[in-house]
């Protein structure tokens, strides 16, 4: 069948649309996945560093796939944190500090026992920071955070305090565990720590960075920012991604 001259251009116009359209529709199969970067808090990621695997995928899965339970449990010492900021911020006694375990103690005196529990938990992190630090004084500075990216990987780096120590700036950062620490989860810590200084102020002195384990009275330092040490944290973190992608 011969088609005359309208309908000729009419096939014509509808066969360079159909190229078109085929054309467009192949360069969305085939264009580059943007890639995402993952954002964690720099606790959650030195948990995935010295994980086991099953630890790693329940982490990576809280981020990926977030619920009320896991923010809550991001909050789950801020009643000693913020006591302990309070007392070296208003320059109160060891008496104040026992007095505010106490009443995290009477607070516990409830029927719901998560909240039992973790009212519990604040005040012998509390009384364990009296027995081992009460004796120190800081001048409370303004809160800084210290976000950086490597490896596809946003790490949240929040000090819990910043102070003024004997005419050095000091960041410090608190652990509250019962179980005794993981040497990587240490290191992991004290690392993000001090990278995210060195990138955000240059400063590059571990004795800047504390990591403090109050249950045990241990204090970690930072470390030197080398290029080992920063290769280090981006393997990690393009681990990390990797076991992401793969959830």
């Amino acid at each position: 069948m011969r088609l005359n001259g309208p309908d000729m251009y009419r096939a014509r116009f509808a066969g360079r649309r159909f190229v078109l359209e085929l054309a467009r529709l192949r360069s969305m199969c085939f264009a580059e996945v943007p890639m995402v970067t993952k954002k964690i808090a720099m606790k959650s990621f030195a948990d995935f560093v010295s994980g086991t695997e099953s630890a790693r995928t329940r982490i990576l899965r809280g981020y990926k796939y977030p619920d009320e339970e896991g923010m809550a449990m991001a909050k789950y010492y801020w009643p000693a944190k913020s006591t302990i900021v309070k007392f070296h911020d208003e320059k109160h006694d060891l008496k104040w500090l026992l007095e505010q375990a106490l009443e995290l103690e009477k607070g516990a005196m409830t029927p719901s026992k998560s909240l039992r529990t973790k009212l519990l938990n604040n005040a012998r992190s509390v009384k364990n920071y009296a027995e081992h630090f009460s004796g120190r004084h800081y001048e409370v500075l303004g809160n800084v955070k210290f976000p950086f990216t490597l490896g596809g990987v946003s790490i949240n780096v929040t000090p819990d305090i910043h102070v003024a120590d004997g005419g050095m700036e000091k960041y410090l950062k608190f652990s509250f565990s019962k179980s005794k620490l993981k040497h990587e989860y240490v290191r992991a810590m004290v690392a993000c720590i001090s990278y995210g200084l060195h990138i955000h102020l240059q400063v590059d002195n571990p004795d800047a960075v504390a990591f403090i384990d109050v249950p045990r009275g241990t204090v970690h330092r930072g470390l030197k920012v080398t290029d080992a040490l920063v290769g280090e944290i981006r393997g990690q973190c393009e681990e990390l991604e990797e076991s992401w992608n793969l959830l």
